[in-house]
Protein backbone atom coordinates (compact mmCIF):
# COMPACT_ATOMS: atom_id res chain seq x y z
CA UNK A 1 0.00 0.00 0.00
CA UNK A 2 2.56 2.33 1.20
CA UNK A 3 5.02 1.38 -2.19
CA UNK A 4 1.97 2.46 -4.12
CA UNK A 5 1.49 5.57 -2.56
CA UNK A 6 5.15 6.41 -3.06
CA UNK A 7 5.06 5.35 -6.69
CA UNK A 8 2.45 7.41 -6.91
CA UNK A 9 3.91 10.56 -5.03
CA UNK A 10 6.97 9.60 -7.04
CA UNK A 11 5.26 10.38 -10.52
CA UNK A 12 3.02 13.36 -9.90
CA UNK A 13 6.46 14.96 -8.76
CA UNK A 14 8.06 14.23 -11.87
CA UNK A 15 5.24 15.39 -13.75
CA UNK A 16 5.08 18.73 -11.81
CA UNK A 17 8.67 19.13 -13.27
CA UNK A 18 7.24 19.21 -16.89
CA UNK A 19 7.59 22.60 -18.43
CA UNK A 20 7.68 23.97 -22.33
CA UNK A 21 9.65 27.95 -22.40
CA UNK A 22 9.34 29.46 -25.84
CA UNK A 23 11.03 32.99 -26.25
CA UNK A 24 10.76 34.91 -29.64
CA UNK A 25 8.27 34.22 -32.61
CA UNK A 26 8.92 31.19 -35.25
CA UNK A 27 10.99 31.84 -38.56
CA UNK A 28 9.47 30.06 -40.95
CA UNK A 29 11.45 28.34 -43.47
CA UNK A 30 9.22 30.60 -46.27
CA UNK A 31 10.48 33.68 -44.62
CA UNK A 32 14.11 32.92 -44.62
CA UNK A 33 13.58 32.25 -48.26
CA UNK A 34 11.84 35.34 -49.49
CA UNK A 35 14.99 37.54 -47.82
CA UNK A 36 16.94 37.78 -51.27
CA UNK A 37 20.39 39.30 -51.18
CA UNK A 38 20.36 42.36 -53.12
CA UNK A 39 16.61 42.87 -53.17
CA UNK A 40 14.97 42.50 -50.12
CA UNK A 41 14.61 45.72 -48.24
CA UNK A 42 14.60 45.95 -44.61
CA UNK A 43 10.92 47.51 -44.36
CA UNK A 44 10.08 44.17 -46.37
CA UNK A 45 11.92 42.10 -43.59
CA UNK A 46 10.36 43.84 -40.88
CA UNK A 47 6.88 43.43 -42.88
CA UNK A 48 7.14 39.80 -43.04
CA UNK A 49 9.58 39.14 -40.01
CA UNK A 50 8.24 41.77 -37.52
CA UNK A 51 10.17 43.51 -34.49
CA UNK A 52 13.98 41.88 -34.50
CA UNK A 53 15.11 40.46 -30.94
CA UNK A 54 18.23 43.05 -31.50
CA UNK A 55 19.21 45.95 -34.07
CA UNK A 56 22.33 47.16 -34.80
CA UNK A 57 23.96 50.50 -36.28
CA UNK A 58 27.23 50.43 -37.21
CA UNK A 59 29.42 53.25 -37.97
CA UNK A 60 29.52 53.11 -41.84
CA UNK A 61 25.39 52.59 -41.97
CA UNK A 62 25.10 49.15 -42.11
CA UNK A 63 22.19 48.07 -40.22
CA UNK A 64 22.47 44.29 -38.67
CA UNK A 65 18.65 42.84 -37.84
CA UNK A 66 18.75 39.59 -35.19
CA UNK A 67 15.67 37.51 -35.16
CA UNK A 68 16.30 34.29 -32.46
CA UNK A 69 13.28 31.59 -31.90
CA UNK A 70 13.92 29.08 -28.64
CA UNK A 71 12.19 26.19 -27.41
CA UNK A 72 12.87 24.19 -24.53
CA UNK A 73 11.37 21.81 -22.68
CA UNK A 74 12.24 19.97 -19.56
CA UNK A 75 10.68 17.23 -17.90
CA UNK A 76 11.95 17.16 -14.47
CA UNK A 77 14.85 14.65 -15.70
CA UNK A 78 15.89 15.87 -18.89
CA UNK A 79 16.17 19.30 -20.95
CA UNK A 80 16.01 19.74 -24.75
CA UNK A 81 16.05 23.26 -26.56
CA UNK A 82 16.15 24.47 -30.10
CA UNK A 83 17.15 28.05 -31.13
CA UNK A 84 17.09 29.03 -34.92
CA UNK A 85 18.51 32.39 -35.53
CA UNK A 86 17.89 34.30 -38.41
CA UNK A 87 20.93 37.28 -38.69
CA UNK A 88 20.35 39.86 -41.45
CA UNK A 89 22.45 42.97 -42.91
CA UNK A 90 21.49 45.52 -44.62
CA UNK A 91 23.52 48.56 -46.41
CA UNK A 92 23.07 52.23 -45.77
CA UNK A 93 20.05 52.56 -48.28
CA UNK A 94 18.17 49.68 -46.61
CA UNK A 95 19.07 46.58 -48.94
CA UNK A 96 20.04 43.04 -47.72
CA UNK A 97 23.64 42.41 -48.41
CA UNK A 98 24.32 39.22 -46.24
CA UNK A 99 21.78 36.71 -44.25
CA UNK A 100 23.11 33.99 -41.59
CA UNK A 101 20.97 30.98 -40.42
CA UNK A 102 21.94 28.92 -37.50
CA UNK A 103 19.63 25.98 -35.71
CA UNK A 104 20.87 24.81 -33.11
CA UNK A 105 19.62 21.18 -30.77
CA UNK A 106 20.71 21.09 -27.13
CA UNK A 107 19.69 18.29 -24.62
CA UNK A 108 21.33 17.44 -21.37
CA UNK A 109 20.58 14.68 -18.98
Amino acid sequence: MYGRILIAGLLLAAMAGCATVESGRPISEGAIASMVEGQTTEQAARAALGKPQSETTQAGGEKVLVYVHTVGRSNGFTANAQTQTLGLVFDANGVLQRKTVQAIDSRSR
